[in-house]
């Protein structure tokens, strides 16, 4: 059985394959055929993701039933009871098993946050999942819920409570990772500052949010917290975020000694 590329088609993205994992996981070991509902549905959810328009737009047959059907046997060939006979999996496919095969509830979660997450970014016609800050700061679980997780973050309304209140507290406006607070004089000084929303991406689509939910940060910390989370595959609290750069500038302290 081929590669799930298709003529001319993009590669499988990972939200989609976390979608198809799901799918899969969820009848193991019976593979849903191509003319099941579910399938078809999911064929269906897929095409409908914002960073596939223009190849929906071109192509009826673009992620169809067959090619669906077609991924959920690329990827039961991963599974050790099939030994990936006759089976061609992506580097996606094999990335998606080793971080989600074991953990079912977790694919379920992620699958219907994505769900979510595709029809609030189709909603808002102003986000755009594809700039390179995106690509950037992708998290595991994918374009979509790091979209709407940008979407929450960026909300100008959000940013400018916070900071109003930051102003009236006796605290003021400081980063609540590193402390850093602005030394202008004037608002300027407030535009090093940037919203984060402290919700793990596994619930983000599917939770309100509050201003309990955000947390003001300084530009750096705010990419490093991003990054820390995107290479360790894990959400990290505030008070996480900064033991681990603790952990790390010590360990940096005594291999120069």
């Amino acid at each position: 059985m081929g590669a799930t590329r298709g003529q001319g088609n993009p590669d499988w993205t990972r939200d989609e394959t976390i979608l198809a994992l799901d799918l899969l996981l969820r009848h193991w070991p019976r593979i849903p055929p191509k003319q099941d509902p579910e399938v078809i549905a999911l064929s269906e959810l897929i095409r409908n993701l914002p960073f596939h328009r223009d190849s929906t737009n071109k192509n009826v047959r673009f992620r169809n039933s067959d090619g669906v059907y077609m991924k959920l046997h690329n990827l039961a060939g991963l599974h050790p009871d099939k030994k990936g006979k006759g089976l061609a999996n992506s580097k996606m496919d094999r990335a998606v098993w080793d971080d989600y095969a074991s953990k079912p509830e977790l694919v379920r979660k992620l699958a219907q946050e994505i769900a979510k997450g595709i029809k609030i970014i189709n909603d808002v016609d102003s986000i755009d999942i594809d700039d390179a800050d995106d690509v950037e700061m992708e998290a595991p679980e994918g374009k979509v819920l790091s979209g709407v997780h940008k979407r929450r973050e960026r909300h100008k309304g959000f940013r400018k409570k916070i900071i109003d209140g930051a102003i009236k507290s006796t605290s003021g406006v400081h980063c609540k990772a590193c402390g850093v607070s602005t030394t202008t004089p004037d608002k300027i000084g407030y535009f090093m500052f940037e919203v984060h929303h402290i919700v793990p991406l596994s619930l983000v689509a599917t939770t309100k949010t509050t201003l309990k939910d955000l947390a003001l940060m300084c530009a750096n910390c705010h990419r490093q917290i991003h990054a820390a989370m995107r290479v360790n595959k894990r959400h990290y609290t505030i008070d996480e975020f900064q033991n681990y750069l603790k952990s790390n500038a010590s360990n940096t302290m005594q291999k120069s000694r």
